[in-house]
């Protein structure tokens, strides 16, 4: 059991920083292309 908790909370984690991340490389992407 302490296992699978273990695992659920790295896959939360994986999936929170997963999903800042694509949130600043779309930021990024979106804001090169106005200024180009």
């Amino acid at each position: 059991m302490a296992e699978q908790d273990h695992s659920s909370d790295y896959s939360l984690v994986y999936v929170t920083v997963g999903t800042i991340i694509f949130m600043i490389v779309v930021g990024y992407i979106i804001t090169t292309a106005l200024n180009a």
